[in-house]
């Protein structure tokens, strides 16, 4: 149980960072609808680091069981928290991403991107041989 709630929380932390730090920025310049708005996309992103790190967490078995499993855990985590912050982009109203998500090119560009990424989180953070830890 303590590793579910470890991941979650380092997902929610990595995902949210900046967003905290704006609303915070903007609860001190006292700008209420900066702040309203910062608070929204602050809690979605929290939302998604949780989301992602539960999901990481979960595939743990899948990780273990092979090399190929530890890439696919990153992999998967990353597509979890890129759809979500997805999400949070337009529903913000940000016409970029609403266009990549119609346009193939920008599917594609969005799936290698997360694939990447998550292949380079698994070199960089994996366990390195040692099995048995998250």
């Amino acid at each position: 149980m303590r590793r579910w709630i470890r991941n979650a929380a380092i997902g929610a932390g990595l995902l949210s960072y900046k967003g905290v730090l704006a609303a915070l920025g903007s609860m001190v310049s006292g700008n209420l609808d900066q702040l309203r708005s910062n608070a929204l996309l602050s809690a979605w992103l929290i939302a998604a680091g949780v989301t992602a790190g539960l999901a990481f967490t979960g595939l743990e078995p899948l990780r273990a069981r092979s090399s190929g499993g530890r890439y696919l855990g990153w992999i998967l985590s990353a597509y979890v928290a890129l759809g979500v912050l997805l999400l949070v982009a337009i529903s913000a109203g940000d016409e970029m991403a609403a266009a990549m998500v119609v346009d193939p090119l920008g599917i594609g560009f969005l799936l290698v991107c997360a694939t990447l990424g998550g292949i380079m989180a698994a070199r960089a953070f994996g366990e390195n041989g040692r099995r048995g830890r998250a």
